[in-house]
């Protein structure tokens, strides 16, 4: 497959995957507020995944510690996959484990074309350090 074509497969894969854009308002300068507000519902669906985060929900993206923010920033090319994962943390009730939450994050992101060693780290933190939850818990 050439070069373009190949681009044209993976922007199809994205458009798939992503049916609309990140629509969001920035409401104040404390990410630990959440500061994003999506301003219409956001959605994900791929494989056996269709995941819709709703107009109103409030994200601060990637929840990546201070010290880390020259490799791997709470905004860049995860953010959509971010958003996802922070909404199956989020939601009530659990549709997923935190296990299969960190899965979705990767798989989005590797849809998204995130480099590979920043997708593993970025789904080893939130399986050692992201919240911890069963499917159905509240």
């Amino acid at each position: 497959m050439g070069g373009n074509q190949a681009n044209g497969k993976q922007t199809y894969l994205i458009m798939k995957a992503f049916p609309k854009p990140l629509d969001l308002r920035f409401l104040d300068d404390d990410l630990e507020d959440k500061p994003f507000e999506l301003l219409e519902n956001f959605h994900f669906i791929h494989r056996n995944y269709s995941i819709t985060v709703p107009r109103g929900y409030r994200t601060d993206f990637a929840s990546v510690p201070k010290l880390f923010h020259r490799l791997i920033g709470p905004i860049g090319p995860h953010g959509k996959a971010a958003v996802i994962h922070d909404w199956l943390c989020d939601e009530s009730p659990k549709r997923m484990d935190y296990k299969e939450a960190a899965h979705v994050f990767g798989l989005a992101m590797e849809l998204l074309r995130v480099p590979k060693w920043e997708r593993w780290a970025m789904v080893r933190a939130v399986r050692i350090g992201g919240p911890r939850f069963n499917e159905g818990d509240d």
